[in-house]
């Protein structure tokens, strides 16, 4: 930190007087230049005070010390100012991006940031490709060939009505590959349906019309849309009710411009020149932090910049990549934390309560059931599989990523509906997908698969039914592993019996059973 201090010639009389001088004779304490000290805006009111017995000018009582950052600002050459909007990496050179299905806009360097206001203009190294032309499509920034005619193209259609004439199909039709259009010519057939004196309904030649218009109001057109650099737009919300399926026809509102005649591209169903797309865009949030495996993935600031091509914002100026293995840490929810043992191994975590028949509510709503930790760790259950008697499963996975953590000696409830309104009150603390406790006889089987090579570990396990000695489903109450039991004794089925306490006291005809707490004793 710099100091000015002006020093007196400092000598001896002829005489060898020793009596006291001042220094300060000839010394002019100036005022130093303000500098900074990190973010601190360090500045003088004046050059200080000479000190007669050394001739060094003292500044301590004239110095003033300003946290920039306590006024949203930073340190610039000893002045607290505004962060300029502008750097060497804004407006880096973005990669090329997709608009539509068609549209491939490339940069060929950086663009010009704007002092004012931040914003970039992408326009003079932006140029605009239409895919199309050269019969492609854009994707991933990048034209590629589409194959028209690939699986599925032409599948045989429905049989269907046009008027009073049934058109029926026997077969896929023939794809053009020029174009990826279909001709079923060779496989459709065209009755007229009044040539007997029936209509044509729903695909079929009938006696008699149904009103299928009936209570049908045709009053939302579609949503406005692009088709490639078309935009589809619709001049109003009326539209017929077509008595040969019941749907509703808005292709006499129905309106289609090209874009392109303007030199503008489709988004959202509008025309809208590429660079209007950031009018209005603040890029200022940031995404969340994240772990990309023992990567912490962080954001050093709010200053994204928007992608003219499509309006997004792009924070890879912004992004900050922490190898917490470097530390000995781990990452955990975007940040580098010392490693601790958060495994999952057989017996830490096993199965204390299942509902597999709630009464109270509907077993799409209500089926659940309960773990406990038996260790002193703090489990990450991560990745855990359930698997039932069947082919249904779930693995414990969540967006953004995160631990999901079980506390030592806490109960962690899966279930199938985390909504209190409609589960019968029950706590949830993960609601799985796609699976099913069965009335009758299953399993409920939780494993943790292994890293690399190692095999799966089952960690525990319940299977229950007749034969098994577990207690029979009973609507309306969980069967439980009672309490006053050794945990290492859980699998002991003796050990089980259905849970008598309610869920939800104040319930007139309530559920049984404790999700989330200690089990009731088995007598």
């Amino acid at each position: 930190m710099p100091i000015l201090a002006a020093f007196a010639f400092f000598g001896l009389s002829a005489c060898g007087d020793s009596s006291a001088k001042n220094e300060c004779a000839g010394v002019t304490c100036e005022t130093p230049a303000p500098y900074c000290d990190g973010e601190t805006a360090v500045s003088y009111a004046s050059g200080g005070t000479c000190i007669e017995s050394t001739g060094v000018c003292d500044i301590a009582g004239v110095e003033r010390r300003l946290d920039c950052t306590a006024r949203g600002e930073t340190c610039i050459e000893g002045f607290c100012k505004p962060a300029p909007l502008c750097d060497a990496d804004s407006c880096a050179q973005p990669e090329p991006t997709c608009v539509g299905a068609t549209n491939l806009i490339t940069y060929s360097g950086a663009g010009v940031c704007d002092d004012a206001d931040g914003s970039c203009d992408f326009a003079a190294v932006s140029t605009t490709i239409d895919c199309a032309d050269d019969g492609m499509v854009c994707n991933n920034g990048a034209c590629e060939t589409v194959e028209l005619c690939g699986d599925g193209a032409c599948a045989q259609p429905e049989d269907t009505c046009e008027g009073t004439n049934l058109i029926t199909y026997s077969g896929a039709g023939i794809c053009d590959e020029s174009d990826g259009s279909c001709d079923y010519a060779a496989v459709s057939t065209t009755v007229d349906c009044a040539d007997d004196g029936k209509v044509c309904q729903l695909g079929e030649c009938v006696d008699e019309a149904v009103d299928l218009c009936d209570g049908v109001t045709c009053d939302a057109a579609p949503a406005a849309s692009c088709d490639g650099d078309t935009a589809v737009t619709y001049s109003d919300d009326t539209g017929v009710c077509l008595q040969t399926d019941g749907s509703c026809d808005y292709s006499a509102k129905k309106v289609e411009t090209d874009c392109s005649a303007d030199g503008k591209i489709c988004d959202a169903g509008a025309c809208v020149d590429p660079a209007a797309l950031c009018d209005g865009v603040t890029c200022d949030q940031p995404p969340a932090a994240t772990c990309d495996g023992d990567f912490a993935v962080t954001y050093t600031a709010n200053d994204g910049v928007c992608v003219v091509a499509d309006g997004s914002c792009d924070y890879s100026a912004e992004e900050v990549r922490t190898d917490c293995s470097a530390d000995g840490k781990s990452c955990s929810a975007g940040a580098c934390v010392l490693t601790a043992d958060h495994s999952v191994n057989a017996g830490d975590l096993i199965i204390t309560e299942i509902m597999a028949d709630p009464a109270a509510v509907t077993d799409a709503n209500g089926e659940y059931f309960e773990v406990y930790n038996t260790t002193s760790r703090t489990l990450h259950i991560n990745g855990l599989v359930v698997t039932d008697k069947g082919s249904g499963s779930f693995t414990v996975s969540v967006t953004p990523e995160a631990p999901v953590e079980v506390a030592p000696g806490e109960y962690f409830v899966f279930g199938k509906n985390d909504d209190l309104a409609t589960n019968g009150g029950v706590n949830v603390d993960y609601q799985w997908g796609s699976f099913t406790l069965t009335n009758s006889a299953d399993k409920v089987i939780l494993t943790m698969p292994g890293a690399g090579t190692n095999p799966d570990v089952e960690i525990d396990r319940v299977e229950y039914g007749s034969g098994t000695g577990y207690p029979a489903v009973t609507a309306g109450a969980a069967m439980q592993f009672g309490s006053g039991n050794d945990f290492a004794d859980h699998g002991d089925a003796t050990l089980w019996c259905n849970s008598t306490e309610p869920i939800n006291p104040t319930d007139t005809t309530p559920d049984f059973g404790t999700p989330g707490a200690a089990n009731t004793p088995c007598n």
